[in-house]
């Protein structure tokens, strides 16, 4: 997977490593376009598949996406996963509901709502221009380099933590700057 940050217009694209670029296929995580940064998925459960986009601009909502379950059930029963992300599934964007609605907290919940709309709204006031992401064990890792956070959200209990990456010192992971 890879991700292009031209806003309006930019994609996410799969591309075959041994073929190269000629074999790039538009996925559906792109969307209409946006400033995307970086991919991760929770697959957790084979059958249930969820895929996630940063969006690196200031009223940019992390993607989620989610397959239809005929294309996963074709998938496993065929082997073949090149349409995962490129047929039909929903398309859904993080919503922050800080603790207190300050965007200083650092707790809350979060909901996936499809309007995209409210959620670039969200993302601009609580975090902005998203950056690198990575799931563990369905915890959500994400940064931000406008408010220089890392996120944490628990995709079982819809809850969040974030902390400041400014010192770099939460634990040896990566400073944002």
């Amino acid at each position: 997977m890879t991700c292009e940050e031209d806003d309006p217009v930019g994609q996410v694209w799969e591309v075959d490593p041994f073929v190269g670029i000629s074999s790039q296929q538009q996925t559906v995580l792109g969307g209409l376009g946006g400033s995307y940064e970086s991919f991760a998925y929770d697959a957790r459960d084979r059958l249930n598949p969820t895929f996630y986009v940063t969006n690196d601009i200031s009223n940019g909502g992390l993607v989620k996406f989610t397959p239809d379950q005929i294309v996963v059930e074709t998938a496993e029963d065929t082997g073949d996963y090149s349409n995962m992300l490129t047929t039909a599934g929903t398309l859904k964007w993080l919503k922050l509901a800080p603790t207190g609605g300050a965007a200083s907290a650092t707790s809350g919940t979060f909901e996936w709502t499809l309007n995209r709309d409210d959620a670039d709204q969200n993302a601009y006031e609580y975090y902005k221009s998203s950056e690198g992401i990575d799931i563990r064990d369905g915890i959500l890792y994400m940064t931000t380099k406008i408010s220089k956070s890392l996120f944490i959200l628990d995709l079982d209990n819809l809850s969040y933590i974030r902390s400041s990456t400014t010192s770099g010192s939460f634990e040896g992971q990566v400073r944002c700057s």
